[in-house]
């Protein structure tokens, strides 16, 4: 069903942060890029995201840059697997009460991770 929609097309592209010579050029350009695809009907979210100021927040957060970089490399390593932990609970949930049910991919993992639905059959009554 959803395996023929091609979602990745509709997202905007935002270079990785590597492809920038700073941060707030980096900043900048995935900002334009998200207020021009998602907030264009909201002006008061665009007002506030365009006041951000790249500079002093990247500034106030330079201390803590090693603890920011090991919390998003713990995040991106563990992330999918407590997902993963989680669909497995839901799954044995639905089993323990008697439904048929299997976890299933239902478009490709390269358009989003999170591509996987639980299928269950509801049991008969007797």
């Amino acid at each position: 069903m959803c395996r023929d929609l091609n979602i990745a097309e509709k997202r905007p592209r935002i270079k990785l942060r590597h492809h920038y010579t700073s941060f707030e050029n980096y900043f900048n350009s995935a900002s334009s890029k998200l207020i021009q695809q998602y907030l264009t009907t909201d002006s008061q979210i665009h007002t506030t995201f365009s006041s951000i100021n790249p500079k002093s927040y990247e500034l106030h957060y330079q201390p803590r840059r090693k603890q920011l970089d090991l919390f998003w490399t713990l995040k991106s390593l563990l992330g999918p697997l407590v997902e993963g932990l989680v669909n497995m609970d839901r799954l044995l949930f639905l089993k323990e009460y008697g439904y048929g049910c299997k976890l299933e991919p239902v478009f490709n993992e390269n358009i989003s991770p999170r591509n996987i639905a639980i299928i269950g059959i509801k049991p008969e009554k007797n």
